[in-house]
């Protein structure tokens, strides 16, 4: 763990992706979180055998699609606050 200049503690980024997540060009921030061993929503994780699919946060907008979302966290209706089901789930997790 090294502090950065603005004084926040970071964890040196893995050299891969956990097989709980994929990367995707759509949401570079959550990306850079799961490299740096947070949720990508940017919260720290939760227990390893939570996931975004079993908490009782997890709401899902059908259009078309059917998108979810976490209402633990600030929802947009852009994909950068999508949720996947096999997500390991955040600090915030509880159990549905």
């Amino acid at each position: 763990m090294t502090d950065d200049i603005f004084g926040e503690v970071y964890a040196p980024p893995v050299a891969e992706y956990p097989a709980w997540y994929r990367p995707s060009k759509e949401r570079p921030k959550a990306n850079i979180h799961v490299l740096n061993g947070r949720h990508p929503l940017g919260s720290q994780l939760g227990s390893e055998a939570s996931t975004c699919g079993t908490c009782s946060a997890l709401y899902s907008r059908a259009k078309g699609t059917t998108y979810y979302k976490c209402t633990a966290h600030k929802i947009s209706y852009s994909p950068a606050t999508d949720v996947r089901l096999k997500w390991r789930g955040c600090e915030l997790w509880e159990k549905a």
